[in-house]
């Protein structure tokens, strides 16, 4: 029953980090100059909305949370709406790197936390994983000449 409690939590968790990383990003594609980046930061936030809507139709919401969940990503969102608020673009640009990093991580902890988890559900995290990866990686890409 543990592991059905904490699969629960976990994609509750999964869908509540995705929602604020889809609202940060399309706040940055909204204040951005420069149209790859500001492509850049759509195609993030309609990532997060398409990982909300697989995560919501593979398993119910089973209404549970945990008290705590990654505050440390929270904390880095936070930063990232602040610089985006400051519109400073290296700024925006240090702090969208930070975001993804942390968003990567919680979804590797989720990975390691799970056991016996069904084969579907455990596809969709590793293609989610892949994709923020990518992600991490077009970002270093876009910004290699700032």
């Amino acid at each position: 029953m543990k592991g059905n409690s904490y699969l629960a939590e976990s994609i509750d968790n999964l869908i509540r980090i995705n929602s604020e990383r889809m609202a940060s990003f399309d706040k940055a594609s909204q204040v951005t100059k420069d149209e790859q980046l500001k492509n850049y930061f759509e195609a993030r936030a309609d990532e997060s909305e398409k990982n909300i809507q697989q995560l919501e139709a593979l398993v119910p919401q089973s209404g549970s949370s945990l008290k705590t969940y990654g505050e440390y990503f929270l904390t880095a969102c936070r930063m990232f709406d602040n610089a985006i608020t400051g519109k400073k673009m290296n700024i925006i640009i240090d702090s969208a790197r930070c975001v993804e990093k942390h968003m990567l991580e919680w979804y590797i902890k989720v990975v390691d936390g799970l056991s016996n988890t069904p084969a579907e559900f455990a596809l969709l995290l590793q293609g989610q994983v892949e994709r923020l990866k990518n992600g991490q990686l077009q970002l270093k890409h876009l910004t290699a000449h700032n």
